[in-house]
């Protein structure tokens, strides 16, 4: 049998589920905004490269092929794949956070809702007992009138 000290305990656990649980959602929502940041950032640099390999196919295209020129659009191309390469592999750990952090939400939703039930069923169990009393207590009452001298 649930007592009210044993109810008034399991709302606190209860609350504290709630809590960590919301916090977890805090948490997934901060991974999930770095990631889109990742994602972003990962954008800007395939776009700095394409915008680096088209200046480069512009000046082989033109009549004057300098070779210090050459360098230095090669020299740009490599950095901007280098920056796309460092950009991704921030993305694929930030897609690896949100993971986790999905992971440990389902864990703090699956314990509040394991909570809630077995509070539920507490407050029910509770309540049946406390009725079976009051039944009890008027059936004594009434067996006392119909005896009563």
């Amino acid at each position: 049998m649930a007592s009210r000290r044993d109810l008034h305990r399991l709302k606190l656990m209860h609350g504290i589920r709630q809590v960590r649980r919301a916090d977890a959602e805090q948490q997934m929502a901060g991974a999930r905004r770095s990631r889109e940041v990742a994602e972003q950032a990962v954008e800007r640099c395939r776009d700095q490269t394409e915008q680096a390999s088209a200046e480069w196919r512009e000046h082989l295209a033109a009549g004057a092929f300098d070779p210090l020129f050459s360098r230095g659009f090669a020299d740009q191309i490599m950095l901007r794949v280098s920056d796309e390469q460092l950009a991704q592999g921030r993305a694929e750990a930030a897609a690896r956070v949100v993971e986790r952090s999905e992971q440990g939400w389902r864990q703090r939703q699956a314990e509040t809702l394991a909570s809630e039930l077995g509070l539920k069923q507490a407050a029910q169990r509770h309540e049946r007992v406390r009725e079976e009393r009051r039944t009890e207590a008027l059936a004594d009452r009434i067996t006392y009138q119909w005896v009563k001298p």
